[in-house]
This record gives structure tokens, sequence and C-alpha cells, in this order.
């Protein structure tokens, strides 16, 4: 999170001259450091009430939860009702919004990160969040990082998950297993992290454009 702060504080300066941009009324000011917002922890206390532990959140108990939070706040939503596509409802709605200034966003449920390696408290247990972390700029996502989890057969059962969630009508989950993947992870995989940056919405505020064809040389 620290190379991102840098990094993001020394493109404004090189593209603006400055580390604050003026963008949708808002003065945006990437000089870090940027606030950090526990996810799960946050979206508990903005909704008003405890949430499932994130460990059970793929249960209909949970699920049920969290659907009747979505409908308590008219948040607009069609099935397929899967706590990944829940969540996200409730970040979209709850904590994005929120962030104009950066924001890292982390302690995200590992249901919204099938990739990603799970995140184990002190004692080394697993607390059914993801580590992750992603970087929100004036109510949008502009850069998304995290652990690459390294264990086969973890990755096959969440790869299972992800296909059934894909024939319950999900078409963002992955279409299925990948085993060529998984087998690969079986040879072993060193500590390995992603790290992507949203250079089209970074370069539409950084322009004070209002629309992503404007940053994309060539918009369909």
């Amino acid at each position: 999170m620290g190379l991102t702060e840098k990094l993001l504080a020394d493109v404004a300066v090189r593209s603006t001259a400055r580390t604050r941009v003026e963008f949708e009324g808002a003065s945006i000011d990437f000089a870090g450091p940027y606030q950090r917002v526990h996810v799960w922890n946050t979206l508990a206390e903005r909704v008003g009430r405890s949430l499932p532990h994130p460990r059970e959140l793929e249960g209909d108990a949970a699920r049920q939860a969290l659907l009747a939070i979505v409908r308590e706040h008219d948040i607009p939503m069609q099935p397929p009702y899967s706590s990944a596509r829940l969540v996200d409802k409730l970040v979209g709605h709850f904590l994005e919004p929120a962030c104009q200034q950066p924001t890292f966003l982390t302690h995200q449920p590992i249901v919204m990160s099938p990739l990603a390696r799970e995140l184990r408290d002190a004692d080394g247990r697993c607390t059914g969040l993801a580590e992750r972390f992603e970087l929100v700029v004036a109510g949008r996502e502009v850069v998304n990082a995290y652990s690459e989890l390294s264990d086969p057969e973890e990755q096959r059962a969440r790869f299972g998950t992800q296909a059934r969630q894909r024939e319950e009508g999900d078409r963002e989950a992955a279409s299925g297993e990948d085993e060529r993947f998984c087998a690969a992870l079986e040879y072993g995989l060193p500590p390995t992290a992603g790290w992507g940056l949203g250079v089209d919405r970074l370069c539409m505020i950084l322009s004070r454009s209002h629309n992503l064809r404007d940053v994309i040389p060539f918009p369909l």
C-alpha cells in the first residue's frame, strides 16, 4: 500500500504538477498516507447490525441475512443472490460512494476473492477474509491487489464454488475449474502477489474527464 501511495502521488505530480486534483466538485489529494477502511467491520457499522462471520457466508442463513439487508435499504439487485454478489452490492452502496479521497479497502470476505490467500489472525486461525486491498478514489475502484492462493486443494474447492454459482446464473463467477492451473500449483508456487491499476480511470480523474471514452485512444 505504501508503494501505491508513492506511485500515484508521483503520477499526479508528473501529470498535473501537484498532488491535488479537482474532480466532480471535490478536491482529491493523492499525497499519502491514504485512509484505510476495514471492509467487514465498517460495513457492519454502516448497516447498524452484526453480520454473519465471513467463513459462514456460503451458507443459506448468511445469504438470507445479507439479502434482507439489501432489501431493507432498497438496493437494486437482480438474482442470482450469491453471497459474493450480495456483499459486493452492500460495499458498493455503503462504502465506495463515501471514498472520495483515495481510500484503501481491506479485509474483504474471501467469497469475493477466489484467487486470494486467506488472512490469518495472530494465532494462525483462518478469518474468512482475504489478503487483499482495493484503492477507491472518487467512488471508483482504481487499484486491486492481493496475495495469490498457493494451495491447490483449496483452489479446486473455490473453483467448484464458482462453477456452481455460474450454473445458478451468476455470469460474473468463473466458468469452471481450471485443472491445469491447479496442477501447476501442486508443483509449488513461491509467495506471489498481484497488483492491477485501472489506468483509464486514473487518467479520467487526473484529466478531469467525465467519461472513460474521453481517455481511451480507440473507444468503441
